[in-house]
Formats: structure tokens, C-alpha cells, sequence
């Protein structure tokens, strides 16, 4: 049985183009029916061509007949050619599955890889810290509490030291990188927050700034002016009103 191959949809292209020429021939023989019966309606006054007295024939197919049996073909051609649709259309989802299964493998093995670098990154957060102690104390360092020309340390001394400047750097990188998002919007936080208060500030001791400000003081002074004025005008109407 030769293999089908689920990307060729030639094979029902062409059955499609049959299809088609098949339904048109049989459209054209269905008009041909329907002219044939509409003159013999017309030829023997009825519209009953099955069943009728008036005519005897010898050939028991009517044109009413035909008409039935070319709409019978119609509609299974009709069926078919859903049928093939539906095939093609059921190839075209096989074939774009099968194409997207290499991206899916792929990112797998994306995953994987990174899963891999990861415990590696790990290995190395933690004992890049440990090696560069160990190199620091093989130094030849007179405060290091070791005869001179031997490298031999107390385990209760040394032990403590390596793996705790170890954990202490190590853990917090490790921190980071797991939160490595929320860092970055904390620090676009606190960037946008400085410049803010830089710009506010920058606004608030410019020129135009303070020329407003004593503008709007100059108005908050004008009412209590008039004020002023006005008792005094009434003071001296007053003091003439006394004298006369």
C-alpha cells in the first residue's frame, strides 16, 4: 500500500476539478430536464407527467423522472465534494502539526539546556567564592594565623570562614538572579523617582517660578490694600462729619 503523504493535497485538487466539471454537465442536463417537462406539461395540459391517461407511451421515463435522478446525483456530488473538504482541510491540520512537532522538540531541548546551565551556574556562584579564598589564604600572609612556610590552618578557623564568605556572597547573587524582574522594576522605580523630584525641584527654583509665586503674592495683598484704604476713607468722613 503506498504510503500517503499527509502535505499532498494534489490528489484532491484534482478530484475537486472533477467534481466540478461533473456538477456542471449535470446542472445543464437538469435545465435540459426542466425545459422537457415544462413542454410537456404544455404539450399534454397537466402537470401530473408520472401519472396520466391521456397519452399512452411506450417508454416509462419522464422527464419528471430524469429530473429526479439528476437531482439525486447532484446532491451526491454535493456530498462528495464536502467529504473531500473535509479530507483536505483534516491534511492541512496533520501538516501543520507535524511541522510545529520540530519547534516543540526544539524547545524542549531549550529547556533542557537551560536547566543544564543552570545547575552549572549554580556550582559556579558557589565556588568561585570558595576558590578565590582558597587562593587568598595560600598566600604567604604574615597576619594569617600560620607558621611561616607552612600553609596549615586550624579546621575550626579556616572551615568557618571559607563556607560562610561563601554562603554569604553565593546566596544573595542566587536571590538576584531568581528575582532578577522585580530588581530591575525596583530600580526603574527609584530611577524614575529621583528624576522627578530633581525636576520639581530644578522648577521650583527657577526664575519664572519665583516671578509667579510673587505674583500670586502681590494678588493675595491687593484685597487687604483696598481694605486699608476704604476704613481710612471712612475715618476721615468721620472726622468731618464731627467737625461740622
Amino acid at each position: 500500500m503506498p504510503e500517503i503523504r499527509y502535505h499532498d493535497i494534489s490528489q484532491g485538487a484534482y478530484l475537486l476539478g472533477d467534481i466540478k466539471d461533473i456538477q456542471d454537465l449535470l446542472n445543464m442536463l437538469r435545465s435540459l430536464a426542466e425545459a422537457q417537462a415544462h413542454v410537456w406539461q404544455h404539450t399534454f395540459e397537466t402537470t401530473d407527467l408520472d401519472s396520466f391517461t391521456s397519452f399512452q407511451f411506450t417508454d416509462s421515463c419522464t422527464p419528471n423522472m430524469v429530473l429526479r435522478d439528476i437531482q439525486d446525483m447532484l446532491a451526491q456530488s454535493e456530498k462528495v465534494q464536502d467529504s473531500i473538504e473535509t479530507l483536505s482541510d483534516l491534511r492541512r491540520k496533520q501538516a501543520s502539526i507535524k511541522e510545529a512537532e520540530p519547534g516543540r522538540q526544539q524547545a524542549s531541548d531549550r529547556i533542557k539546556h537551560a536547566n543544564i546551565v543552570l545547575v552549572f551556574t549554580f556550582v559556579t556562584t558557589f565556588f568561585l567564592p570558595l576558590s578565590f579564598l582558597t587562593s587568598l589564604f595560600a598566600l604567604n600572609v604574615s597576619d594569617f594565623p600560620h607558621e611561616p612556610g607552612n600553609f596549615q590552618y586550624q579546621g575550626w578557623w579556616i572551615f568557618p570562614v571559607l563556607f560562610g564568605v561563601s554562603a554569604c556572597v553565593s546566596i544573595p547573587l542566587m536571590v538576584v538572579a531568581f528575582n532578577i524582574e522585580t530588581v530591575i522594576r525596583v530600580c526603574h522605580q527609584i530611577k524614575s523617582k529621583l528624576q522627578l523630584e530633581s525636576t520639581t525641584a530644578t522648577n521650583a527654583s527657577s526664575p519664572e517660578t519665583e516671578n509667579i509665586l510673587s505674583r500670586s503674592d502681590e494678588k493675595a495683598a491687593r484685597p487687604k490694600e483696598l481694605f486699608e484704604l476704604k476704613n481710612f476713607a471712612l475715618q476721615r468722613r468721620r472726622r468731618s462729619l464731627d467737625l461740622c
